[in-house]
Protein backbone atom coordinates (compact mmCIF):
# COMPACT_ATOMS: atom_id res chain seq x y z
CA UNK A 1 0.00 0.00 0.00
CA UNK A 2 1.20 3.14 -0.76
CA UNK A 3 2.13 5.86 1.83
CA UNK A 4 -0.59 8.79 2.36
CA UNK A 5 -1.27 11.99 3.61
CA UNK A 6 -2.24 12.37 6.88
CA UNK A 7 -4.10 15.21 8.74
CA UNK A 8 -2.38 16.65 11.80
CA UNK A 9 -4.91 18.73 12.38
CA UNK A 10 -8.12 15.59 12.89
CA UNK A 11 -8.06 16.48 16.69
CA UNK A 12 -9.36 19.90 16.06
CA UNK A 13 -12.38 18.70 14.16
CA UNK A 14 -15.54 18.02 17.00
CA UNK A 15 -16.69 15.29 14.67
CA UNK A 16 -13.26 13.47 15.27
CA UNK A 17 -13.07 14.04 19.08
CA UNK A 18 -16.21 13.28 20.05
CA UNK A 19 -15.87 9.47 17.91
CA UNK A 20 -15.68 6.78 20.66
CA UNK A 21 -12.05 5.31 20.72
CA UNK A 22 -12.79 2.10 19.27
CA UNK A 23 -14.21 4.18 16.38
CA UNK A 24 -11.56 6.32 15.71
CA UNK A 25 -9.18 3.00 15.39
CA UNK A 26 -12.04 2.25 12.87
CA UNK A 27 -11.83 5.53 10.91
CA UNK A 28 -8.09 5.32 10.60
CA UNK A 29 -8.73 1.66 9.45
CA UNK A 30 -11.01 2.80 6.64
CA UNK A 31 -8.14 5.51 5.56
CA UNK A 32 -5.69 2.94 5.43
CA UNK A 33 -7.52 0.17 3.83
CA UNK A 34 -9.75 1.64 1.14
CA UNK A 35 -8.12 1.99 -2.47
CA UNK A 36 -6.49 5.04 -3.91
CA UNK A 37 -9.96 6.46 -4.50
CA UNK A 38 -11.26 5.82 -1.08
CA UNK A 39 -13.54 2.88 -1.53
CA UNK A 40 -13.48 0.47 1.25
CA UNK A 41 -14.81 -3.24 -0.04
CA UNK A 42 -16.87 -3.32 2.94
CA UNK A 43 -15.10 -6.55 5.29
CA UNK A 44 -16.81 -6.06 8.76
CA UNK A 45 -14.99 -9.58 9.94
CA UNK A 46 -11.51 -8.26 8.51
CA UNK A 47 -11.83 -5.34 10.33
CA UNK A 48 -12.99 -7.27 13.48
CA UNK A 49 -9.31 -9.24 12.64
CA UNK A 50 -7.51 -6.33 12.29
CA UNK A 51 -8.97 -3.55 15.12
CA UNK A 52 -9.08 -6.14 17.64
CA UNK A 53 -13.08 -5.71 18.50
CA UNK A 54 -16.12 -6.70 16.30
CA UNK A 55 -18.65 -4.06 14.53
CA UNK A 56 -21.89 -3.86 13.36
CA UNK A 57 -21.96 -2.42 10.02
CA UNK A 58 -25.61 -0.31 10.36
CA UNK A 59 -24.29 1.21 13.71
CA UNK A 60 -20.94 2.04 12.60
CA UNK A 61 -22.23 4.01 9.42
CA UNK A 62 -24.54 5.90 12.17
CA UNK A 63 -21.72 6.79 13.80
CA UNK A 64 -19.62 7.91 10.71
CA UNK A 65 -23.42 9.68 9.28
CA UNK A 66 -22.31 11.59 6.71
CA UNK A 67 -18.55 10.81 6.14
CA UNK A 68 -19.50 8.12 4.73
CA UNK A 69 -21.22 6.85 1.34
CA UNK A 70 -23.21 3.33 0.94
CA UNK A 71 -22.28 1.77 -2.51
CA UNK A 72 -23.36 -1.09 -4.53
CA UNK A 73 -26.43 -1.97 -2.02
CA UNK A 74 -23.66 -1.91 1.02
CA UNK A 75 -20.95 -4.36 -0.43
CA UNK A 76 -18.44 -0.94 -0.32
CA UNK A 77 -18.02 2.23 1.58
CA UNK A 78 -16.74 5.72 0.01
CA UNK A 79 -14.98 8.28 1.62
CA UNK A 80 -15.88 11.42 -0.12
CA UNK A 81 -12.92 13.83 1.84
CA UNK A 82 -10.37 11.15 1.22
CA UNK A 83 -10.17 12.02 -2.55
CA UNK A 84 -10.42 15.71 -1.65
CA UNK A 85 -7.72 15.58 0.61
CA UNK A 86 -5.29 13.32 -0.78
CA UNK A 87 -5.26 14.63 -4.46
CA UNK A 88 -7.21 18.14 -4.17
CA UNK A 89 -9.19 18.90 -7.39
CA UNK A 90 -9.31 15.87 -9.75
CA UNK A 91 -7.56 16.48 -13.73
CA UNK A 92 -8.25 13.87 -16.23
CA UNK A 93 -4.86 15.17 -17.74
CA UNK A 94 -2.83 14.30 -14.47
CA UNK A 95 -1.94 10.59 -14.96
CA UNK A 96 -2.00 10.19 -10.97
CA UNK A 97 -5.54 11.35 -11.19
CA UNK A 98 -6.57 9.19 -13.97
CA UNK A 99 -6.58 6.05 -12.08
CA UNK A 100 -9.15 7.12 -9.35
CA UNK A 101 -11.33 9.02 -12.20
CA UNK A 102 -11.92 5.30 -13.40
CA UNK A 103 -13.05 4.33 -9.79
CA UNK A 104 -15.14 7.15 -8.90
CA UNK A 105 -16.83 6.35 -12.66
CA UNK A 106 -17.09 2.47 -12.03
CA UNK A 107 -19.28 3.47 -8.82
CA UNK A 108 -20.97 6.06 -10.71
CA UNK A 109 -19.50 8.78 -7.92
CA UNK A 110 -20.83 12.23 -8.92
CA UNK A 111 -18.71 15.09 -8.98
CA UNK A 112 -21.38 16.71 -6.28
CA UNK A 113 -20.68 13.55 -3.84
CA UNK A 114 -17.41 14.77 -3.34
CA UNK A 115 -17.04 17.81 -0.79
CA UNK A 116 -15.40 20.65 -3.14
CA UNK A 117 -17.78 22.40 -5.68
CA UNK A 118 -15.61 21.39 -8.41
CA UNK A 119 -14.28 17.72 -7.48
CA UNK A 120 -14.33 16.50 -10.88
CA UNK A 121 -13.28 18.63 -13.96
CA UNK A 122 -12.36 18.59 -17.40
CA UNK A 123 -8.94 20.61 -17.10
CA UNK A 124 -7.04 23.19 -14.93
CA UNK A 125 -5.54 24.79 -17.87
CA UNK A 126 -5.58 27.94 -18.25
CA UNK A 127 -5.31 30.33 -21.19
CA UNK A 128 -1.52 30.91 -20.15
CA UNK A 129 -0.87 27.73 -20.01
CA UNK A 130 -1.97 26.73 -23.46
CA UNK A 131 -0.13 29.57 -24.92
CA UNK A 132 3.13 28.65 -22.90
CA UNK A 133 2.71 24.65 -24.43
CA UNK A 134 2.08 26.64 -27.82
CA UNK A 135 5.38 28.29 -27.04
CA UNK A 136 7.20 25.15 -26.14
CA UNK A 137 5.86 23.37 -29.47
CA UNK A 138 6.72 26.38 -32.00
CA UNK A 139 10.21 26.43 -30.20
CA UNK A 140 10.72 22.80 -30.86
CA UNK A 141 9.88 22.89 -34.39
CA UNK A 142 12.17 26.15 -33.89
CA UNK A 143 15.39 23.49 -32.74
CA UNK A 144 13.89 20.51 -35.13
CA UNK A 145 14.85 22.66 -38.53
CA UNK A 146 17.90 23.91 -37.23
CA UNK A 147 19.09 20.18 -36.53
CA UNK A 148 18.07 19.53 -39.63
CA UNK A 149 20.36 22.09 -41.21
CA UNK A 150 23.33 21.15 -38.95
CA UNK A 151 22.51 17.24 -40.06
CA UNK A 152 22.43 18.06 -43.93
CA UNK A 153 26.13 19.60 -43.40
CA UNK A 154 27.62 16.53 -41.72
CA UNK A 155 29.12 14.10 -43.77
CA UNK A 156 28.52 10.63 -42.19
CA UNK A 157 24.74 10.70 -42.01
CA UNK A 158 23.97 7.19 -39.49
CA UNK A 159 22.17 7.33 -36.21
CA UNK A 160 19.75 10.07 -36.74
CA UNK A 161 17.42 9.65 -34.29
CA UNK A 162 19.52 9.29 -31.21
CA UNK A 163 21.91 12.37 -32.87
CA UNK A 164 18.23 14.19 -32.58
CA UNK A 165 18.01 13.51 -29.18
CA UNK A 166 21.35 14.55 -28.50
CA UNK A 167 21.13 17.78 -30.07
CA UNK A 168 17.33 19.07 -28.20
CA UNK A 169 19.56 17.45 -24.51
CA UNK A 170 22.35 19.54 -25.38
CA UNK A 171 21.68 22.61 -27.00
CA UNK A 172 19.31 25.06 -24.78
CA UNK A 173 20.29 28.61 -25.37
CA UNK A 174 21.46 30.91 -28.43
CA UNK A 175 24.64 30.81 -27.04
CA UNK A 176 24.62 26.96 -27.21
CA UNK A 177 23.53 27.25 -31.00
CA UNK A 178 26.29 29.62 -32.10
CA UNK A 179 29.24 26.94 -29.64
CA UNK A 180 27.01 23.32 -32.05
CA UNK A 181 27.57 25.93 -35.63
CA UNK A 182 31.33 26.98 -34.45
CA UNK A 183 32.13 23.00 -33.22
CA UNK A 184 30.93 21.65 -36.77
CA UNK A 185 32.48 24.02 -39.03
CA UNK A 186 35.88 22.70 -36.76
CA UNK A 187 35.01 19.39 -36.87
CA UNK A 188 34.55 20.10 -41.22
CA UNK A 189 37.69 21.69 -41.31
CA UNK A 190 39.64 18.96 -39.63
CA UNK A 191 42.06 16.20 -41.05
CA UNK A 192 39.40 13.74 -39.39
CA UNK A 193 36.59 14.86 -41.76
CA UNK A 194 38.28 14.95 -44.72
CA UNK A 195 40.38 11.90 -44.15
CA UNK A 196 38.79 8.21 -44.84
CA UNK A 197 35.12 8.03 -44.20
CA UNK A 198 35.46 4.89 -41.96
CA UNK A 199 37.39 7.37 -39.54
CA UNK A 200 34.69 9.98 -39.31
CA UNK A 201 32.00 9.32 -36.47
CA UNK A 202 28.51 8.52 -37.08
CA UNK A 203 25.94 11.13 -36.67
CA UNK A 204 24.92 9.73 -33.50
CA UNK A 205 28.54 9.91 -31.61
CA UNK A 206 29.22 13.33 -32.78
CA UNK A 207 26.25 15.26 -31.45
CA UNK A 208 26.82 13.64 -28.41
CA UNK A 209 30.23 15.15 -28.11
CA UNK A 210 29.78 18.43 -29.96
CA UNK A 211 31.51 20.25 -27.17
CA UNK A 212 34.81 18.79 -27.66
CA UNK A 213 34.80 20.71 -31.27
CA UNK A 214 33.88 24.24 -30.08
CA UNK A 215 37.88 24.92 -29.04
CA UNK A 216 39.17 22.09 -30.97
CA UNK A 217 42.44 23.42 -32.83
CA UNK A 218 43.73 21.03 -35.67
CA UNK A 219 47.24 19.68 -33.96
CA UNK A 220 50.70 20.15 -36.53
CA UNK A 221 51.01 16.95 -38.77
CA UNK A 222 54.92 15.54 -38.42
CA UNK A 223 55.69 17.81 -41.82
CA UNK A 224 54.49 20.70 -40.39
CA UNK A 225 56.27 20.60 -36.83
CA UNK A 226 59.36 20.74 -38.99
CA UNK A 227 58.28 23.82 -40.92
CA UNK A 228 57.53 25.44 -37.31
CA UNK A 229 61.22 24.31 -36.36
CA UNK A 230 62.92 26.01 -38.69
CA UNK A 231 61.08 28.98 -38.63
CA UNK A 232 62.16 29.10 -35.00
CA UNK A 233 65.99 29.00 -35.87
CA UNK A 234 65.64 31.35 -39.02
CA UNK A 235 65.29 29.06 -42.05
CA UNK A 236 62.77 28.79 -44.49
CA UNK A 237 59.36 26.90 -44.69
CA UNK A 238 60.78 23.67 -46.18
CA UNK A 239 56.87 22.06 -47.04
CA UNK A 240 54.82 25.23 -47.10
Amino acid sequence: MAKRFSDSMKFEDPWYRKLPPLYKIFWEFLLCKCDHAGVWKVDMDRAAWEIGATFDATETLTVFNSRIVVLNSGSAWFIPKFVVFQYGMLNPEVSTHKGVIRVLNYYSISEKTLTVKKGLRKSSRTLQDKDKDKDKVNSNKRMLMLFEELWQQYPRKLGKPDATKSFLKTVKSEEDLRNINLGLKNFLSSRQAKGDPKFIPHGSTWFNRWHDWVTYIEPLNEKEKEDEVRKSIGLSPKYS
